[in-house]
């Protein structure tokens, strides 16, 4: 979350995309990031931290959408934000993999 005020402050950003583009002289662009573009950006970053991190858009995607159920959010909200139609069986199967060990039957037993 600190992460994300900074960076909102720092951009100065009040609405549209969170993360755009900015050119080699350090100019924010107004259009969002390709997923091609936040692949690279997170590949990048992990090799500068020793990282061998191999990612697609789809991961980050992904990762958002079983995180943001884990934490309770609605689906639908969740949804409007990644662009997943209300009929996707990509999405549901993220939330079927987010909520399966939410209150598991063996909680509770054994040891």
């Amino acid at each position: 979350m600190l992460a994300w005020l900074a960076w909102q402050g720092a951009a100065e950003l009040t609405d549209g995309p969170a993360f755009r583009a900015v050119d080699q002289w350090g100019h924010l662009g107004s259009g969002r990031l390709s997923p091609d573009a936040c692949r690279l950006v997170i590949t990048r970053a992990g090799q500068q931290a020793g990282i061998d991190i191999k990612l697609t858009g789809h991961s980050a995607r992904a990762g958002f959408i079983t995180t943001a159920i884990e934490q309770g959010k609605r689906p639908d909200e969740v949804r409007r934000q990644s662009g997943h139609a209300a009929n996707s069986p990509v999405f549901w199967e993220y939330v079927r993999k987010a909520v399966r060990w939410h209150n598991p039957v063996s909680l509770g037993i054994g040891y």
